[in-house]
């Protein structure tokens, strides 16, 4: 768990994230809607790591003492929504646009192998 009181250079938090060498290491800090998360790699920031973002929400439920039903997230995503249901926890992934595209035929004969 990375809980900061303010951000760090991102060179630091890279090197952090380097030196810990999980796929991801979320650092975050309170914000006025909940708390502000980034993501690192090893190697880079991400935008969106939904595995990590559920793990926080458990620390901060759990162990942080966090009261409220619903976590607040602000991400480089937009904001993201963690809903304590029980002892289970749901979360609100952004929805991408779809965009029209044409499907070639190396796809489709791709595809058929499969099936």
């Amino acid at each position: 768990m990375c809980p900061l009181e303010n951000w760090l250079d991102d060179d630091l938090l890279q090197a952090i994230a380097e030196e810990i060498n999980l796929s991801e290491t979320a650092f975050f800090v309170p914000s006025a809607k909940g708390f502000n998360l980034r993501w690192f790699t090893p190697i880079k920031k991400v935008v969106l790591c939904g595995h990590v973002t559920l793990a926080k929400a458990h620390i901060i439920f759990e162990s942080l003492g966090f009261t409220e039903l619903v976590i607040t997230f602000e991400t480089r995503s937009g904001d993201l929504f963690v809903k304590k249901r029980g002892s289970l926890l749901q979360m609100d992934f952004p929805a991408n646009k779809l965009t029209a595209c044409e499907i070639s035929e190396a796809l489709v004969q791709g595809f058929a192998c499969v099936l």
